[in-house]
């Protein structure tokens, strides 16, 4: 019986430091960066193509405007991906759009929300693409998985971003 009381504590006690990693780290912060062998206007308009999507961004199937205009801050799209077999609609709103220079996004979904910054940097016939991403769990279970699913996520942009680069310099 004192087993099984040892077992239940310990137990209770790993779930209790699962969820408190949720509360000490409610997001998870990364950046992907790749320099293109394309000057910045080629580099931008390629990655702001619909049409080209699916060449780079894992899982895409489409591109669907909800309201407002492409591009402008404010303007809702709804991205849907195919994940694991299903697929999966996010919210997008654009936050902010300079041509040439940078591309802001908010996504949200069910589970979590993701503000994504893609900034694009010329080097003479060079670019350089820098995304960062800020992800937040929206529950204390999400916000506790996201600290385990950061190198995942991290690999999935860092391929993206490669993808995106062989896009980019074969167009």
């Amino acid at each position: 019986m004192k087993r099984v009381i040892w077992i239940i504590l310990a137990l209770l006690i790993l779930v209790a430091l699962f969820f408190s990693i949720g509360l000490i780290k409610p997001s998870i912060q990364y950046e992907s960066k790749i320099t293109v062998d394309r000057p910045v206007d080629r580099a931008f308009m390629v990655f702001i193509d619909g049409s080209k999507m699916d060449q780079w961004l894992t899982g895409f199937k489409r591109i669907e405007l909800v309201s407002g205009m492409p591009n402008f801050p404010g303007s809702i799209f709804n991205l849907i991906l195919e994940m694991n077999g299903k697929e999966v609609t996010l919210k997008e709103e654009v936050v902010d759009f300079r041509w040439n220079e940078l591309f802001s996004v908010r996504i949200h979904h069910d589970l979590m929300s993701i503000e994504n910054v893609n900034q694009f940097t010329p080097m003479e016939m060079k670019t350089e693409i820098t995304g960062t991403y800020r992800v937040t769990g929206k529950n204390i279970f999400w916000r506790s998985m996201l600290v385990f699913a950061r190198g995942r996520m991290e690999k999935r942009a860092r391929n993206d971003f490669n993808s995106l680069q062989r896009v980019i310099e074969s167009s």
